[in-house]
């Protein structure tokens, strides 16, 4: 009996430096065709910077590379992870809001301390679904993809 092969699509991973700095580490995660940039740095504000005019997530994938310059992404992303950091409110209330109303069609909320997953998919509900870390929790952009995308969260720590 003769099996049949199924294509596997890889996911590249590619660290564009600053391992071990405060504020320069990033990574690039390459699916099918869409890329994912992972933006772990956090630099510290000088004197001359006033105000905040942008959010930068700590994860997305943006679906259209048209929107890209040399400078960032014009656009929303499709997909948004965060990993919720001691201001909580931030990404329960004011980014899930920014989010919503600028058209991130998928928002994870990531809680490390009780191991929960929120997933919001605005374009069925207002409403999260919640995931522990140790089930499979498909990434709903993908969900008609030939490969769909399921994340298992406990596999990343």
């Amino acid at each position: 009996m003769r099996q049949s092969v199924v294509p596997v699509s890889k996911l590249r991973i590619v660290s564009l430096g600053g391992v071990d700095e405060i504020g320069k580490n990033m990574t690039v995660f390459e699916y099918e065709d869409d890329i994912v940039v992972v933006d772990c740095g956090s630099i510290f504000p000088k004197e001359d910077m006033l105000g905040v005019d942008l959010v930068i997530p700590d994860v997305f994938i943006a679906c259209h590379p048209d929107w890209f310059d040399s400078q960032k992404y014009n656009g929303a992303p499709d997909f948004v992870a965060e990993v919720v950091s001691t201001n909580r409110s931030d990404d329960f209330d004011r980014k899930l809001w920014l989010y919503r109303i600028h058209g991130v069609r998928e928002y994870w909320i990531i809680d490390p301390k009780h191991e929960k997953v929120l997933v919001y998919f605005f374009e069925e509900s207002a409403f999260p679904n919640m995931h522990s870390f140790d089930t499979p929790i498909p990434v709903r952009i993908y969900q008609n993809a030939e490969h769909p995308l399921s994340i298992i969260i406990s596999e990343l720590f």
